[in-house]
């Protein structure tokens, strides 16, 4: 392995699924850390046979573990605890504490964070950003002039929350429960006229990329899955409409451009935060490994000292 990826990665993800951003998002972090000569493993029933994510055997696993290899585990925020009992643990804080799974993720003293959004770091300074973008945007594009959609995003906040008679008639809903390729969600964003949402979510700003505009909404009991100023700001300040009063819609549409700008001019941003991050998981793979190192060597001493001569 190349001299800056001595250590191994393995990555706790869920299967892969078009329909989740944030899954996505951690299979292409091992998918790179492949491609840029690394060793990368995900712990996932199912992978995107088109990226380099293998999954991890038993096999491999019992050779770190027997060993007494350093190696290097990331898990997402929906994640609690060391399940693979990693010698060094890494936390990629795709949403904020909780929010997603109800969990704590009880996260070791020593462990390393990094964030998607600065907005999940909640008042903490100088965090490590981590925005993997898996976004297509010669398919996220607007590229249809008839808007002729009225459309709805639903995933974590339940319809019984949602007040239908504030929203247009024959609104079409989007959610989980009838999920659509990348390619079919395209499609449907490129005709909407406008997209209500009651929650921060990936598709929001696919909704942008494809000239809808998204119209904010906050369901009782659900604020925390709601879109904030800070949601916007973490994007490139895009702008949504916080009604859907037609001035307010027309403010937003004649924005809609920052989207486009902010992720055409993301790659080189996340080649940095992808490097910096392989810069201090390595470095601190490294650091413990010299930890442990230093104790054998104490060790030994101590039995040399304690046997007879």
């Amino acid at each position: 392995m190349n001299k800056k990826f001595k250590y191994p990665y393995v990555i706790t993800v869920p299967g892969y699924i078009e329909a989740s951003l944030g899954i996505q998002v951690v299979h292409r972090l091992c998918h790179l850390i492949n491609q840029n000569g690394g060793e990368a493993y995900v712990v996932s029933p199912v992978t995107n046979p088109e990226w380099n994510t293998p999954q991890l055997t038993s096999g491999k696993f019992n050779e770190y573990k027997e060993s007494g290899e350093i190696f290097i585990a990331v898990y997402p925020e929906i994640e609690s605890g060391n399940p693979l009992e990693a010698p060094v643990c890494v936390r990629y804080m795709l949403n904020r504490e909780g929010v997603l799974n109800g969990n704590s993720i009880n996260a070791g003293e020593d462990d390393l964070f990094f964030f998607y959004r600065k907005e999940f770091a909640e008042n903490e300074e100088n965090v490590n950003l981590l925005t993997i973008s898996t976004y297509d945007l010669s398919v996220f594009c607007d590229d249809v002039t008839e808007k002729d959609l009225d459309l709805l995003y639903l995933n974590r906040v339940p319809r019984s929350c949602v007040d239908f008679s504030t929203l247009p008639e024959n609104i079409i809903v989007l959610s989980m429960e009838q999920p659509l390729s990348l390619n079919e969600l395209a499609k449907v964003l490129k005709r909407g006229r406008v997209m209500y949402s009651y929650e921060a979510s990936g598709t929001c700003a696919l909704a942008g990329l494809c000239g809808c505009p998204v119209v904010a909404r906050v369901a009782s009991g659900y604020e925390k899955y709601a879109i904030t100023e800070k949601t916007s700001e973490d994007i490139g300040n895009a702008d949504v409409a916080w009604d859907d009063s037609p001035n307010e819609l027309e403010r937003v549409r004649e924005s809609l451009y920052k989207y486009k700008d902010f992720y055409e001019g993301l790659e080189s941003v996340s080649n940095q935060q992808f490097f910096k991050f392989l810069e201090l998981t390595q470095d601190k793979a490294q650091d413990c490994y010299n930890r442990n190192h230093k104790e054998n060597i104490m060790e030994w001493v101590k039995r040399r000292e304690l046997s007879p001569e």
